[in-house]
């Protein structure tokens, strides 16, 4: 029997498509260039600047994606240090509340307020977290093309670049069948992993 996708699902599909198409194109720019020797014609120097340029825009598209990874994170450590506090404070007095009003309760103190505030900011990142993620890539595979045109130097930073670009392959590989099924938890630590190696080697290159 063929289960159904959820409104969510067919959304990140949608986006998931779209981001597919500017891969491809990305891929399609890498296979001319390569099979014409396009960048010949450029300066390096100049090529050097337009590739640190869409690193920048990859980077901050990065961060954007793993926000949500990080207000899921926020979310779910104030739902329980809510109950923790609540908790606290009920076995000091001694009193039993049913479950329902004290989560009734948790809704309207500060912390409850604040967990609606971001749980709306982190719809919005989950909207649109795949066709971002999509998009970093397709400038990261180009921004990579570029600097290996250039020459590959066997530097600490270069060869995390690398490991940072086989991480994002398997990144790519896991999210396309976390949108089918969320309980490929792979997915994230990847992520995690990726910014950490971005991160060194933005530091290192």
């Amino acid at each position: 029997m063929n289960k159904k996708l959820l409104p969510i699902q067919k959304n990140n599909l949608i986006y998931f498509l779209l981001g597919i198409i500017l891969v491809v194109c990305s891929a399609g720019f890498i296979y001319y260039s390569v099979s014409t020797n396009y960048l010949i014609n450029f300066n390096a120097k100049n090529l050097k600047d337009f590739a640190k340029s869409l690193s920048t825009l990859a980077e901050i598209g990065f961060f954007l994606a793993i926000t949500l990874f990080v207000l899921r994170c926020i979310i779910k450590n104030l739902n329980q240090k809510r109950e923790n506090i609540l908790n606290k404070w009920l076995n000091k007095i001694n009193i039993v509340i049913p479950t329902e009003v004290q989560n009734e309760f948790l809704e309207n103190t500060i912390l409850g307020k604040i967990k609606k505030y971001l749980f709306s900011i982190s719809k919005i990142f989950q909207r649109f977290h795949i066709i971002i993620a999509l998009i970093s890539i397709s400038l990261i595979f180009i921004h990579a093309y570029i600097f290996l045109h250039l020459g590959f130097k066997w530097r600490v930073g270069y060869i995390i670049g690398i490991l940072a670009l086989i991480d994002l392959l398997l990144i790519f590989i896991t999210g396309i069948f976390r949108i089918f099924n969320k309980s490929i938890h792979a997915h994230k630590g990847l992520g995690i992993i990726f910014i950490i190696l971005m991160c060194l080697h933005i530091t290192l290159v």
